[in-house]
């Protein structure tokens, strides 16, 4: 995903950035080989990582009970939530209000799932699905959606580092957990990274990005 801060997104200069970056870079290093970071097309996730174009899907990737039976995922690794985005002037303030509303949502996310389930609750005037969270605030901004379902992570970085004014509403729509992704049968890949995680962890390492990029300790590694 290219834009999924302050897990991972490009910086000003075009390079890759944030507290999985860090983690994966110290990962790399500590088994001597060389990492390379791909934004990819968030629907082909799974393809990709099955054709081996990618051997992890290291950031932004919600801890579900079907994802573990598809991959061989890591413990948990951060606190998320998924929210709902709107303007700050919006008239919309509780769910119940997106009613007759144009929504933005992450093509292949877990969100789908969530429409599909309150389409009988709530008529959508229109679901307008992006292979990016970029695209979709770039939308919002213009209001060509009213709402955009969105992790709780990257609606609190955008408010805090953008100049058009953002609202979230009060209720989260969901709780979950991140994880990183392995393919199903990289299990022994993914214990190694696993226990380097935990490494990190105890000589504080993961600590010090968390308070990086989050400004407190929401790591869930070795917990």
């Amino acid at each position: 995903m290219d834009y999924a801060p302050p897990c991972a997104f490009k910086d000003t200069l075009g390079n890759m950035v944030g507290f999985d970056v860090d983690i994966f870079k110290e990962i790399a290093s500590r088994l001597d080989i060389d990492v390379e970071f791909k934004v990819i097309n968030w629907a082909s996730k799974e393809e990709l990582l099955e054709e081996g174009e990618i051997d992890c899907i290291a950031s932004s990737f919600t801890l579900s009970k079907t994802r573990q039976l598809n991959y061989a995922l890591t413990t948990p690794t951060l606190y998320n939530a998924q929210v709902v985005v709107v303007k700050d002037g919006s008239n919309i303030y509780d769910i119940k209000d997106l009613n007759e509303k144009r929504i933005g949502i992450l093509n292949g996310s877990n969100m789908e799932e969530f429409v599909k389930e309150v389409h009988d609750n709530l008529t959508f005037k229109q679901i307008v699905q992006y292979n990016s969270f970029l695209a979709a605030i770039e939308d919002l901004k213009m209001y060509v959606v009213d709402a955009v379902f969105i992790d709780l992570l990257i609606a609190n970085y955008i408010i805090q580092n953008n100049t058009t004014d953002f609202r979230i509403l009060g209720s989260a729509i969901t709780n979950e957990k991140y994880t990183y992704a392995f393919r199903r049968g990289d299990k022994l890949l993914r214990n190694i990274v696993e226990k380097i995680m935990l490494e990190l962890e105890y000589e504080g390492r993961v600590l010090e990005a968390s308070k990086k990029w989050f400004g407190s300790d929401i790591y869930l590694f070795g917990r």
